[in-house]
């Protein structure tokens, strides 16, 4: 078992948590910090992460936990990140498909080519479109989270 620091990040990489409301690690942690939550209720009243299906439930518990000091047993870490990474690449997927495939223009084309954390990398088709990369960008924060690094590869 490891120990996260009271005033460091929780570990790993930021990643999205809530897939409902698209809050991230990072804005979990900053309210844990700042208001010195203590419970997975108060972090959804204050943040309204896991205000949805509740799905990320045990990963912000293991937020509020890294944030205060206290050990995260390795099996959860490891089941929170793999429940993130599948449940964020869906969202993405989705959003993709149903949120700006249909608003391209005929033959042009994007796919999801990476997702680690809230970095995604995208590849577009037929060419590089620096204004057409910044409208799917800004639609994906808007559809999954504001917090998301979109990498056109």
């Amino acid at each position: 078992m490891s120990r996260a620091s009271h005033t460091g990040p929780p570990e790993g990489p930021p990643r999205l948590v809530c897939r409902c409301l698209g809050v991230s690690s990072v804005r979990i942690a900053c309210a844990v910090r700042e208001q010195d939550l203590t419970t997975v209720e108060q972090v959804v009243d204050r943040t309204h992460a896991g205000s949805g299906c509740g799905t990320c439930h045990d990963e912000i518990h293991e937020i509020v936990q890294a944030c205060r000091g206290e050990s995260v047993r390795d099996w959860a870490r490891f089941d929170n990140r793999a429940l993130c990474r599948d449940e964020t690449q869906r969202r993405v997927e989705a959003s993709l498909d149903f949120g700006v495939l249909p608003r391209l223009a005929r033959g042009h084309f994007v796919e999801l080519v990476a997702l680690e954390g809230l970095r995604v990398d995208l590849h577009l088709e037929p060419k590089r479109d620096a204004e057409l990369e910044s409208w799917i960008a800004d639609r994906l924060r808007r559809l999954v989270c504001s917090e998301l690094e979109i990498w056109f590869v």
